[in-house]
């Protein structure tokens, strides 16, 4: 799961460090297979330096804190990714940015991706379908 908090960052882990953990931890994977993977990701989200790669969370803006959380999401390789309020943190051109990145990853690997937003323009365009909830009730279903 993705919220809106950059809290979730390990404080004490490099940018690089926070996305390659998870998928050592979970998928039993060599680390420099995990690291490929990790920059990979990075640079998905316009973290494409090496000069952010090795950046604690404390030195790093709270845009750049949002894109690698959603790196580090990506990168966990999961079937289903919740997004709750994701692109919050993030300026305009890298909300367009990431968006794109997220609809390709869900169309390329075959994602489910489970978008939670306010933003009506934002949902439009990653996802495929829109439920509309209210009260916990689904209300309306639109296809897209």
């Amino acid at each position: 799961m993705l919220s809106q908090t950059t809290e979730q960052l390990v404080s004490w882990l490099t940018a690089e460090g926070n996305v390659i953990i998870p998928r050592l931890l979970s998928c039993n994977r060599r680390y420099k297979e995990a690291q490929k993977i990790a920059r990979k990701k990075l640079n998905s989200v316009w973290i494409n330096s090496a000069e952010f790669f090795t950046k604690y969370p404390s030195q790093l803006s709270g845009g750049q804190k949002q894109r690698i959380v959603i790196a580090r999401t990506l990168a966990f390789a999961s079937s289903i990714v919740l997004l709750d309020e994701t692109f919050s943190a993030l300026d305009e051109a890298s909300r367009v940015e990431i968006s794109k990145t997220i609809k390709n990853l869900s169309i390329n690997d075959k994602i489910t991706i489970i978008f939670i937003t306010y933003q009506m323009s934002e949902a439009k365009t990653i996802v495929n379908r829109l439920f509309f909830l209210e009260k916990a009730k689904s209300i309306t279903t639109l296809a897209l």
